[in-house]
């Protein structure tokens, strides 16, 4: 499903949003994809403090844990070759949680360090992917409807069903 062709968004929270939410919400969609949505809610419990959107295949992910997961990510591109404790101060200091729409997919198998994978349609050939254990891997196949990934780390750390996520990068 692609947002450029769908009308319909989805957000995921543990209260309703406000009109005046509602209303910044559908904007953002709107200046991002170029045509108006209809916003769907569905009551998250666990997104106590956030909230997930979803139009098509792209994911905003401004949870705690989702926003706490990019500042981890932003501590883990410091380098390590200096004094790491200004370096840690200032990465802080200077961090600012991004939105920016990710995409993820689900295993579909893995074996022999290597993993079939759903629901990534924007994948590109060469481009890393994020599992949930920590381990990363590569677009080595594209398929219609599955991709192949060959994986940075072992394939027992990564299970059928894990959801995947793009970095976008290669």
């Amino acid at each position: 499903m692609n947002p450029q062709n769908d009308s319909r968004a989805i957000l995921r929270a543990a209260t309703p949003p406000s009109a005046e939410s509602r209303e910044r919400l559908l904007e953002f969609l709107r200046r991002s994809y170029g045509h108006d949505f209809e916003l769907d809610w569905e009551q998250d419990d666990a997104l106590r403090g956030g909230f997930i959107l979803r139009a098509g295949a792209d994911v905003y992910d401004w949870s705690v844990k989702g926003r706490l997961r990019q500042f981890r990510e932003s501590l883990a591109a410091i380098d390590t070759g200096g004094d790491v404790l200004p370096m840690i101060k200032s990465a802080m200091a200077d961090w600012k949680p991004e939105v920016f729409p990710e995409e993820y997919g689900r295993v579909v198998t893995v074996g022999d360090e290597i993993a079939t994978i759903s629901g990534l349609e924007n994948a590109a050939y060469g481009e890393i992917l994020m599992f949930p254990s920590g381990v990363k891997g590569m677009v080595q196949e594209l398929r219609e409807n599955e991709l192949g990934c060959i994986l940075f780390g072992s394939g027992e750390e990564v299970a059928e069903g894990d959801r995947v996520r793009r970095s976008g990068k290669t």
